[in-house]
């Protein structure tokens, strides 16, 4: 009987030093036998803490200009939403309470005016945070807080160059591109951004381009490394002549449009009809007119929407230049 139960110890102990080696030795043992025992080990769940302050003084501020820290933008006003519901226009530097976890989104320099010389106002700029477990918060330190540092509008931020096919030549009014009937050719395009300057800093460029309907079949217009699409034509824009006809394009990098010196290039296609051999002046000058895109308030929904225009097809933003292509 105690040879019995000393074999079956001593046999014990054999898959006992077999087990070991087989978990110090093997990976996948060692693995499996640690993934079994950690995943069977209780994790006590954290205790979110409490929080006992009720009201949080919440300060709409402060804004100052991107780039340009030392200009403070103490004119403008600020749209506020808690949990959704539009709470109004409060000027820079103003205060509201709001309590814990709530859901404020601000849209910073909503109401900025708009002008056709510099400085012309500034880009609104979206920010969303949680109210913190504080008695008092700053807009500008909470989350997304960049926002609050606001991009210039300038009508002369951005230079557009468009180049010959025929020659390579800079387009101007004295080197000319000629087009024949059935001509397809791609003029070289580029957008430059002015350093620490921007353009449409949160959203797509829209670029109408214009030609005469009667010579031009189509447009299209392309950059390296930047999204373009055919889109409507803004409801704002009129052409420059009643024989015109406009072609839009839609295009953004990484979802916007140009921030301090940033450069796109790319080509502008032009399709002319096999049956019209277009002639110099004004008739058959190519017009590439450009609108930026912000924030505003849908009137419809009561909803900030992000785009060139309102709902009511009025412009948003900054002035809409354009460049004229010249035709000989």
């Amino acid at each position: 009987m105690i040879k019995n139960k000393q074999a079956k110890m001593s046999g014990l102990l054999w898959i006992a030093i077999i087990a070991v080696g087989a978990y110090l030795l093997v990976p996948s043992v060692r693995t499996g036998v640690d993934g079994f025992f950690k995943g069977t080990s209780s994790t006590p769940a954290e205790t979110p803490k409490a929080c006992y302050i009720e009201d949080t003084t919440l300060t709409v501020g402060p804004a100052e200009e991107m780039y340009n820290p030392s200009t403070k933008v103490t004119t403008s006003y600020h749209r506020v939403f808690k949990n959704n519901v539009d709470k109004g226009l409060y000027a820079d530097g103003s205060t509201l309470t709001v309590n814990p976890t709530d859901e404020i989104s601000i849209i910073w320099a909503e109401n900025t005016s708009q002008g056709s010389t510099a400085p012309v106002g500034y880009y609104a700029a979206k920010q969303s945070f949680t109210v913190p477990c504080r008695g008092e918060v700053t807009a500008g330190e909470e989350k997304d807080s960049d926002a609050y540092k606001l991009y210039a509008t300038d009508a002369n931020n951005v230079t557009v160059r468009v180049f010959n096919e025929d020659n390579g030549n800079l387009n101007s009014a004295t080197d000319n591109e000629t087009l024949a009937a059935g001509d397809q050719v791609t003029l070289d395009v580029s957008l430059l951004g002015t350093y620490e300057d921007a353009y449409s800093p949160f959203g797509p460029i829209v670029l109408v381009i214009e030609g005469n309907d009667t010579s031009i079949k189509n447009f299209d217009l392309s950059f390296t490394g930047v999204s373009c699409s055919k889109t409507d034509v803004p409801g704002q824009h009129s052409v420059a002549s009643v024989d015109n006809k406009a072609w839009a394009f839609s295009c953004a990098k990484d979802g916007r449009g140009l921030r301090s010196n940033e450069r796109w290039d790319g080509g502008l296609s032009i399709e002319v009809e096999t049956s019209v051999n277009p002639t110099g002046g004004d008739g058959n000058s190519i017009y590439m007119y450009r609108y930026d895109s912000d924030y505003y308030m849908n009137t419809d929904t009561g909803v900030e929407e992000l785009g060139v225009e309102t709902n009511d097809d009025s412009d948003v933003g900054g002035p809409n230049p354009y460049t004229r292509i010249y035709i000989q």
